[in-house]
């Protein structure tokens, strides 16, 4: 362990074996270093105590990222991880309905419903959900934004009930 400064980290000999050196400074804050490249990461609990799940993702790459970039990066993800949120995720209330769209038909449909259902599926997404919803974010999104639409399909029953069925899951 040692203060991790400019000069210390451009010092650090590049091996084919990759090591980490860790900050005497900031707890968890360490670099990687390895033949091709030097990453800042942060070695960190998710929540409180030795059942916390331990993360240690990489903070950004040395030189485009330097030390005192890293410590006020480490300290705010260090405060949110105490917390019990984790810092890397991304924030789910910024995801679109077209994002949320894809993120279905990859995780879901591909793999639990039959090639026609899936087929079906997008079909109805293409046509009914994203010219309508796609851009909007998931939170902004209110029942009276989807009754609406239902309403607007009522000519044809079976296409505004698949409608209703596909946006509720």
């Amino acid at each position: 362990m040692a203060k991790l400064t400019n000069k210390f980290i451009d010092s650090l000999e590049m091996k084919k074996q990759s090591y980490i050196v860790w900050d005497d400074e900031i707890k968890g804050l360490g670099i990687r270093i390895n033949e091709l490249s030097k990453k800042f990461i942060l070695k960190y609990r998710i929540g409180h105590g030795r059942k916390a799940i331990i993360k240690k993702p990489i903070l950004g790459k040395y030189n485009i990222l330097r030390t005192e970039e890293a410590r006020r990066v480490a300290k705010e993800w260090l405060l949110v991880a105490s917390q019990g949120k984790d810092p890397c995720e991304k924030k789910s209330d910024q995801t679109t309905i077209k994002e949320f769209c894809d993120i279905y038909i990859e995780r879901h449909a591909k793999i639990k419903k039959k090639e026609s259902s899936m087929i079906e599926d997008q079909r109805m997404i293409r046509l009914q959900i994203i010219p309508y919803f796609g851009k909007l974010k998931i939170t902004d999104i209110t029942p009276s934004m989807v009754v609406k639409h239902h309403e607007f399909l009522n000519k044809t029953p079976y296409n505004a009930n698949r409608f209703l069925s596909l946006l509720s899951r």
